[in-house]
């Protein structure tokens, strides 16, 4: 078990150095530093502990007794008695135990991996807002400049009798709303900042190198195999309880059996004065001897089942219960990507009209000095469906994330490393 979490940091950290500005290349820091990541892991490895203790014997018993009045025997006076035993239970027992132990202790460890891609998961959302802020930033200051450069021509234009102070306002106008906008959105950094910070439990508050922009949306990459969720770690987790119930059922039935011991006694006998002649004079005594117990009391091993029992009904109305849940999250996550992909197309489709209507505008604004307002408005919108196919990759992005995380296909490379 310990050789996959080596294995995890490992392969995070080889992530990292291939793409340096990758989110990947932050899960590693997170998974090293997450105090909720070490605290289940730490779970786990109390458990696997417990399974060494569950295949442990009983201590063997030795006690010792002295005759304050010695008791007379024909051999001679009994002064002390050595005895030595060792308890067994019925066959099978140990390795019940042993099983017991470890299907928790798989349970943890599934644990530990749905927490492991839970903190992935915010990791990279978070990364995704990071780009998206960035994204938007830039266009606000290509818009800026572009209004800009309309300043010059107008005011060029109006200086040439030409032109209309009117638009030379409207540019100012505009120019202020976007110098207003990405003052906001500067001022959002810091938050934007810390909060990734908090994710990866950096010590203060350091500045992060900003990521690159939001990758394209890549075309048709769904297909039915994404809405298998087998290898989610909250249903790998009920498995095993399920199992450690049912084993827990047969242990029951084990405990209720009767347990063995074997053992001996050893006597101290001191010889009899004044019969020299007596056979056997002093001769300590050693004895073997068998023990069995007698369990009688069945309500207590009738109960233990029941409880077991009971304890099988609940992860398999558990696996249940999450399995409906994680279907509903597959298919949410599922249509964010679809609905994300469909966006996307028609903004980048209606940015491409714009583009064109922009520059017949402009050219017959430079021709006749007229419609300037219908311009800015181009542009004003040519700005809009920008930052909404920002907002569109994001959306993407992150329910991509989601579905890896109800699809548990990082859980699925740690089943495989496990098996070799």
């Amino acid at each position: 078990m310990k050789r996959l979490i080596l294995f995890l940091i490992a392969g995070l950290a080889f992530s990292a150095g291939a793409k340096a500005q990758d989110a990947e290349s932050f899960l590693s820091e997170a998974a090293r530093n997450s105090p909720e990541l070490k605290a289940v892991y730490a779970r786990f490895e109390a458990s696997m502990q417990r399974i060494t203790q569950a295949k442990a014997w009983d201590d063997p018993k030795l006690s010792f007794g002295y005759f304050i009045s010695p008791i007379e025997t024909r051999v001679g006076a009994q002064q002390a008695k050595l005895s030595l035993s060792q308890t067994f239970p019925w066959f099978g027992t140990y390795a019940l135990k042993e099983k017991v132990a470890a299907e928790q202790a798989e349970a943890d460890f599934q644990r530990f991996i749905q927490a492991r891609n839970q903190l992935f998961f915010e990791v990279r959302s978070k990364y995704y807002e990071l780009q998206e802020w960035k994204a938007k930033g830039e266009w606000i200051r290509e818009q800026i400049a572009v209004l800009e450069r309309y300043k010059s021509l107008i005011t060029a234009k109006y200086s040439g009798a030409e032109g209309k102070l009117v638009d030379v306002l409207r540019v100012d106008l505009r120019l202020e709303n976007r110098q207003t906008e990405l003052e906001v959105l500067k001022a959002q950094w810091p938050s934007l900042r810390n909060g990734f910070n908090r994710l990866l439990n950096r010590e203060g508050d350091p500045e992060i190198e900003l990521p690159e922009v939001l990758a394209e949306i890549p075309e048709g990459v769904l297909s039915n195999d994404t809405l298998s969720f087998k290898h989610n770690p909250m249903l790998g987790e009920t498995a095993h309880m399920k199992n450690r119930a049912e084993t827990e059922e047969r242990l029951a039935k084990k405990q209720g059996m009767p347990k063995f011991g074997v053992g001996m006694d050893y006597a101290f006998i001191d010889k009899r004065e004044g019969m020299p002649d007596l056979k056997d004079n002093g001769k300590n005594a050693f004895m073997p001897m068998v023990t069995l117990s007698l369990p009688i009391f069945r309500k207590k091993y009738k109960a233990m089942q029941i409880e077991a029992e009971k304890k099988r009904e609940y992860w398999e109305y558990r696996n249940e219960s999450i399995s409906n849940s994680l279907s509903t999250e597959l298919s949410e996550a599922q249509y964010g990507m679809v609905r994300a992909e469909e966006q996307n197309a028609l903004y980048q489709n209606q940015i491409g009209q714009l583009g064109r209507m922009l520059r017949l505008q402009l050219a017959d604004y430079s021709a006749t000095g007229k419609d300037f307002v219908e311009v800015l408005r181009l542009q004003e919108k040519e700005l809009a469906y920008r930052i909404m196919t920002e907002e569109a990759k994001r959306n993407y992005w992150t329910a991509k994330a989601k579905m890896d995380l109800v699809r548990g296909t990082d859980s699925k490379d740690y089943k495989d490393e496990k098996r070799k």
